[in-house]
């Protein structure tokens, strides 16, 4: 590859990184020279449509995690103490399962859940990037903030 082929390369690495990281909305109006600026921009986004009906749509750019779009951390603590030792981790697995199909379903961008087990303590830790409001992260997970483990008698 010549010089010239890198540098085109280069070029348009460098236009892709500035589309993705330019703002979703962005608006500028300004008096400069004597001449009013006004300058309006929104990024497109991509439609999947048959006829008029639009089947999916999604903005180009890239999806902002806790660490740039702000957001809450909620950590659940499991009450296993009636599951039996040796069924604790699928217990965990499996209720990690349903609150991200329930995180999922909401539509938050880019959630984050995970658990943590230290000695006999069960954690389950969502972070959900964009949303302040804790009384809609707890409507979101669950009615109640309390899991039951019941094993078939």
């Amino acid at each position: 590859m010549n010089l010239s082929h890198r540098f085109q390369v280069i070029l348009v690495v460098a236009l892709l990184a500035l589309f993705f990281a330019f703002p979703d909305k962005l608006s500028l109006h300004q008096q400069i020279f004597n001449r009013r600026l006004d300058f309006d921009w929104q990024k497109p986004q991509i439609k999947l449509a048959v006829g008029e009906k639009i089947l999916w749509q999604a903005p180009v750019g890239l999806r902002q995690g806790l660490d740039l779009a702000g957001g809450m951390q909620v950590t659940l603590k499991l009450d296993v103490n009636d599951v039996p030792i040796d069924q604790r981790e699928t217990a965990l697995s499996a209720s990690r399962e349903v609150i991200s199909r329930r995180v999922d379903l909401f539509g938050v961008g880019e959630p984050e859940i995970y658990s943590l087990v230290a000695n006999e303590d069960y954690r389950i830790v969502v972070e959900l990037p964009g949303l302040d409001d804790p009384q809609k992260a707890l409507d979101l997970i669950g009615s109640t903030a309390r899991l039951d483990f019941r094993t078939p008698v």
